[in-house]
């Protein structure tokens, strides 16, 4: 597990050195894209087979009523962070942005698997297979 809290510190681990690299609900959180291209690209270099990607997709729900349910979710959950719901928002990405990004940082897209929302959690997600 590394803790990263924003700088753009090296990883303390060799290429390839991890099979795979998770990174769940946590790239929207990073709120400076200088530190998200770090960030991917850390995570292409230290992994030997994959990158797994978990992110939020609350405008993927099925209806109208429900995607604004889960936008009004995801929007609150950035408060405990101390993130402000307005700016981080913006960090909410198509999977066609995510593609983009994960692209430019060496990371090619295997699989992209849509995880729909339940009664539970109404938010969806997108599941990202990433190679280096």
């Amino acid at each position: 597990v590394v803790h990263h809290d924003g700088d753009t510190t090296p990883w303390p681990y060799e290429d390839r050195c991890f099979d795979v690299v998770l990174l769940s609900f946590v790239l929207h959180h990073i709120g400076r894209a200088e530190v998200l291209r770090f960030v991917l690209s850390e995570a292409a270099r230290v992994a030997r087979a994959g990158v797994v990607v978990l992110e939020d997709q609350p405008r993927a729900a099925r209806t109208p009523g429900l995607c604004r349910l889960a936008s009004a979710i995801t929007a609150q959950h950035f408060e405990p962070f101390g993130q402000d719901p307005a700016v981080y928002m913006r960090n909410i990405r198509s999977d066609a942005r995510w593609a983009e990004l994960f692209e430019e940082a060496g990371l090619r897209v295997q699989a992209t698997v849509p995880v729909p929302g339940s009664l539970q959690h109404p938010v969806p997600h997108t599941l990202f297979r990433l190679e280096p």
